[in-house]
Order: structure tokens, then C-alpha cells, then sequence
């Protein structure tokens, strides 16, 4: 049984700008949803870390910062809980999505 809230979309060529730990880094977006993001990184970030995203549509013409939280680490990346509290921001990151 599917225990997601959002439905996921796999990204190809999308990449995202964040920040954690007081480091900036640049990595693959491997899947988003209007809930979260799975980022493709080496980086050693624990469960529990701020994030901070910026995500540019496709003609890096508008920007979106997000703010979360890393729920789940695996090999591969790490899983982040998109922590919007804004309904303009929320707006955004579901055209976002659906653009991807």
C-alpha cells in the first residue's frame, strides 16, 4: 500500500541549489512532489538537517526558495519534507511540479 501523501514525478535533467550546514551545493533531483524532494548527493547530511532549495523553472526565469527538513538518508541521496506554511509559495511549487 502507497503511504505517500503526493504523488511523485521522476526528474531528468533537473537539478537544485541548497543549502545545509552552512555549505551551498548544487545536485540531481532524482524525484518531487508538492510534499518533498529526493535529492541525488554524496554529501554526508543527517535526518533531522535544514534545507534550504531554490528551484528555477525551466528558463531560469523564476526562482523558488523552499524550506525543509531531511527525513531519510539512503546511499543514493536524501529525502526532504518541503516545510511550506505560505500559500503563494505552495502555489508555485505545484506548477513547479507539474512542469517537470
Amino acid at each position: 500500500m502507497e503511504r505517500r501523501k503526493h504523488f511523485r514525478k521522476t526528474c531528468f535533467f533537473a537539478e537544485v541549489d541548497y543549502s545545509a550546514h552552512n555549505e551551498v551545493y548544487t545536485d540531481p533531483i532524482k524525484n518531487i512532489s508538492n510534499g518533498g524532494v529526493f535529492i541525488e548527493t554524496d554529501k554526508m547530511l543527517p535526518v533531522g538537517a535544514d534545507v534550504t532549495m531554490l528551484f528555477a523553472d525551466l528558463a531560469n526565469i523564476d526562482l523558488i526558495r523552499v524550506v525543509g527538513d531531511i527525513i531519510r538518508i539512503t546511499p543514493n541521496g536524501v529525502a526532504v519534507k518541503f516545510d511550506i506554511d505560505d500559500n503563494m509559495k505552495m502555489k508555485n511549487i505545484e506548477k513547479f511540479v507539474d512542469m517537470v
